[in-house]
């Protein structure tokens, strides 16, 4: 990279930073394109070498976080929900936050030396760039989150890429132009005639997240709503924590630490997966069936299935527990392969399953169930004796207008699935064909 206007700060006047004969003017003032060392005084080397010290130790610490966070995310891969896309952008946003410690680190290195010019003036930019984009990861977050309508998520994914966008060409322009920041003839760091515009950015996103927030705050958990609250206000307050303490990157690092509890209230699922099928447990289906009916209304409801694995009591009484366990496997297995990737799909207890998916329209809903139906498979043959696995089942799409509360509306697909366990009962006393098929041998 040539001699160009990084974010040099006001430290490099303290480090006795003078400029060469390359310089030209920006609003009346002398800009320094390439800083040059002079003498300065062996207290102030010992002082910004601490603080880089502390400022590196600080980064080491926030990286060792977010290698942990990342991969924890990757491995929370149970279960086909719309808490995929969370993870997703969950991870995306502690990559680039990855990459910002590392880079507002090479930033720093004018504290110690001026020889690193390129990379610290470099690193600066991407600091400008990189800022309004972690703002844009988190919003997206958020409205996933929120269940927001996909009209308001569309316009709010439009009108902040565009304010990145704004924000990334003129923070590339800036070394050459001084638009964001340039340095006058001293080498002292100047804020240029567009400095804010990457404040106003982040500041518009965030409003507007926080916005999001309060008004879908029914969609989410009590504690996951203040969770996402502390995710901006600490790094608020440590901004001007920075301001008041000079030269300590505490707003980046109160970044990682926010990062780190919004993780802990909501993306640690371990304990809400079922260890034997990967899929949701009870206790997580209960609180994610809560949310949707909240959130339910004549624009947008949701549809719960409740299923039940037909003559499993058999199969566990004739073939053994381990049996029993891998037809629960393969149950699920034919859930996933028929549901979306955006389904709730939950072990209910026992042999019962559950599955919570958005749909609105009785003829998806019908299609749904059809599917489920017609997947019945032949799970193993074990000498003469064929093991099927089939489902009973019952659901219904959630009316908002009925009022129904979470437990009545619980009763009463559980109600439906046993009316369906009824008939098939029924059904297989005039078969031919039951739980156990006897293959007899042809004579030829």
């Amino acid at each position: 990279m040539s001699a160009t206007h990084g974010k040099i700060t006001g430290r490099m006047h303290g480090l006795g930073v003078k400029s060469t004969v390359n310089q030209k003017k920006w609003a009346n003032e002398e800009v320094c394109i390439a800083p040059v060392p002079y003498a300065f005084p062996q207290e102030k080397i010992i002082l910004n070498t601490m603080q880089f010290g502390i400022n590196l130790g600080l980064a080491v610490f926030s990286e060792l976080i977010l290698v942990f966070l990342m991969i924890s995310v990757t491995r929370d891969n149970h279960g086909r929900t719309d808490e995929a896309r969370q993870r997703d952008l969950f991870l995306l946003l502690l990559a680039i936050t990855f990459v910002e410690v590392i880079t507002d680190i090479l930033s720093r290195l004018d504290s110690i030396s001026v020889g690193f010019y390129d990379v610290y003036a470099a690193a600066n930019m991407m600091l400008f760039i990189l800022n309004p984009i972690v703002m844009v990861v988190w919003m997206m977050y958020v409205c996933e989150q929120l269940s927001v309508e996909r009209k308001v998520k569309k316009t709010a994914q439009m009108v902040s890429g565009a304010l990145c966008i704004v924000n990334a060409v003129i923070s590339l322009a800036t070394p050459f132009s001084g638009l964001i920041y340039y340095f006058d003839a001293d080498g002292i760091y100047h804020r240029g005639p567009l400095y804010l515009i990457t404040v106003f950015s982040m500041l518009t996103m965030a409003a507007y997240t926080e916005i999001l927030m309060i008004k879908y705050r029914k969609n989410m958990d009590s504690r996951h709503f203040y969770a996402f609250q502390f995710f901006l206000l600490t790094p608020l307050a440590a901004s001007f924590l920075q301001i008041l303490v000079y030269g300590y990157a505490f707003a980046l690092n109160a970044t990682v630490f926010s990062e780190l509890i919004v993780f802990v209230y909501t993306l640690n699922n371990n304990l809400d997966c079922d260890y034997l099928t990967g899929l949701y447990n009870r206790r997580k289906l209960d609180n994610y069936l809560h949310r949707k009916i909240r959130a339910a209304d004549k624009s947008h409801s949701f549809a719960a299935i409740l299923l039940d694995i037909n003559n499993f009591k058999e199969i566990n009484d004739e073939f053994g527990h381990p049996e029993g366990d891998a037809a629960l496997v393969s149950a699920a297995g034919i859930l996933r392969t028929v549901t979306r990737a955006d389904t709730m799909i939950a072990r209910y207890g026992g042999d019962e399953f559950c599955i919570v998916v958005d749909i609105d329209r009785q003829s998806d809903f019908e299609a749904l169930l059809k599917r489920i139906k017609e997947n019945t498979i032949l799970y193993k043959q074990i000498g003469d004796q064929v093991i099927k696995i089939s489902f009973s089942l019952g659901g219904e799409i959630y009316d908002p207008s009925s009022g129904m509360s979470f437990s009545e509306f619980q009763a009463h697909i559980d109600k439906a699935m046993y009316e369906d366990k009824q008939r098939t009962i029924l059904s297989e006393k005039f078969s031919s064909t039951g739980f156990s098929e006897k293959r007899r041998k042809s004579d030829g």
